[in-house]
């Protein structure tokens, strides 16, 4: 007999870090404008399968440390702040206010969202995906990723 529906090793998970302000304290989960993209860039995720929660807040960190080194007197200023604000490893990261979300990439429905990626391996960002689409449409899906979203514990994320 032939499978029509997906089993949950069949389903694709993505990771979302999250930064302390853009989380709600009080019902511990992302707030809405998580999910709400700049929009030339995307919103940005990490397929679970090809990463883990810690190597994403771990590429926060070392973006911030190359930042901070930049010619661009702006993006070190701004890299000097987040490191001071948030730390410089994971551990000071996640205690400082950052978590992660995983979410099924069939959440992001096509045609109304496009999927670019996933980074191939050997890049620093293996497994990033930007997920594109109207403004609109992600403040429209904002409120049912809120909701979907599976919060991990920071024993998930600080896992080696």
């Amino acid at each position: 007999m032939v499978q029509t529906t997906p089993t949950h090793s069949d389903i694709i998970y993505v990771l979302r870090r999250v930064p302390p302000y853009l989380w709600d304290k009080h019902q511990d989960r992302p707030l809405p404008r998580a999910f709400i993209p700049k929009e030339e860039t995307g919103l940005s995720v990490y397929r679970a399968d090809m990463c883990t929660p810690r190597s994403i807040l771990q590429l926060f960190v070392e973006d911030m440390l190359f930042k901070r080194k930049s010619v661009d007197e702006e993006k070190r200023k701004n890299a000097e702040k987040n490191l001071n604000r948030y730390g410089q490893t994971v551990e000071q990261v996640v205690h400082n206010g950052w978590r992660v979300i995983r979410l099924p990439l069939s959440s992001f429905p096509s045609p109304i969202f496009n999927a670019d990626g996933p980074v191939p391996y050997g890049n620093p960002n293996y497994g990033h995906i930007n997920i594109y689409g109207k403004i609109a449409d992600f403040e429209t899906f904002s409120l049912i990723w809120v909701d979907q979203a599976n919060v991990l514990t920071e024993e998930e994320i600080l896992r080696p």
